[in-house]
């Protein structure tokens, strides 16, 4: 994702923010949340997919950033009950995020974690069913996209080894084989090394570019960026807030 992309993303997105506040989707003191949400959320999207890393000079500066449009948020008519749970959604959301990554560090990252107690606040003001919703829809969002990116991995490894090659019909038939159920030494296999030694079969038949090849390699090690799916769903909840939601209309 390019810079000129990530700022296209941010105007169609600002203008979807617009469009809901502008119909009355949501209270209007809520416009400050998911106006900063859309202007944080989308270079935090932007670090991880490039990167694959989100680093702390976003993650940390997107607390008081976040802290300040929901403290305008409350002045303007939400009052302090939405501060106490957009803190109570820091320490529900970042906590279950931070047991997640000390279990599995290798399933999600520290920077995961931080970025989880930003959007925990936008869930925590907007309700614990924003909280379950977000935390479900951004699983299910990064097992969906992990799914897609094996594909193309797989098929393009199976398409490089090929069928694996067949016996000739010599060594398949009864007479290649002694009474004694042993080969004779005239007999050889195809899995047999020049040396007498047998060969392994994955050496033997597939190919070294497919064993070793870049997309063998991604398809062992295809990791994928966890923040942009946390984003989007925090996001999707704060534009339209369903049952359950704090945020109604005016």
């Amino acid at each position: 994702m390019s810079p000129v992309v990530a700022v296209v993303v941010v105007v169609a997105a600002l203008l979807v923010v617009v469009w809901r506040w502008r119909e009355g989707r949501w209270a209007q003191w809520w416009w400050p949340v998911p106006w900063v949400l859309t202007v944080v959320g989308v270079p935090l999207c932007l670090a991880d997919v490039r990167h694959r890393r989100l680093p702390d000079v976003l993650t940390l500066a997107a607390y008081p950033v976040m802290a300040t449009a929901l403290t305008v948020a409350a002045m303007s008519g939400g009052g302090a009950t939405l501060l106490v749970s957009a803190a109570e959604g820091v320490l529900v959301f970042g906590g279950v995020h931070l047991a997640v990554h000390r279990v599995g560090p290798a399933q999600l990252g520290a920077g995961d974690v931080k970025l989880a107690g930003v959007l925990g606040a936008v869930l925590g003001a907007l309700g614990w069913a924003s909280v379950a919703v977000a935390a479900v829809a951004a699983a299910g969002l990064s097992a969906v996209v992990a799914g897609g990116a094996q594909v193309p991995a797989i098929a393009e490894r199976v398409r490089r080894i090929g069928p694996p090659s067949r016996l000739p019909a010599s060594a398949a038939s009864p007479k290649g084989i002694s009474r004694a159920g042993r080969r004779p030494a005239s007999a050889t296999s195809p899995n047999d090394a020049p040396g007498g030694h047998p060969a392994s079969a994955t050496n033997e038949t597939y190919p070294p570019q497919a064993r070793d090849g870049p997309y063998a390699r991604r398809a062992i090690r295809c990791g994928v960026p966890h923040g942009p799916a946390l984003v989007v769903a925090a996001w999707t909840c704060a534009v339209f807030p369903g049952v359950g939601s704090g945020v109604v209309p005016s």
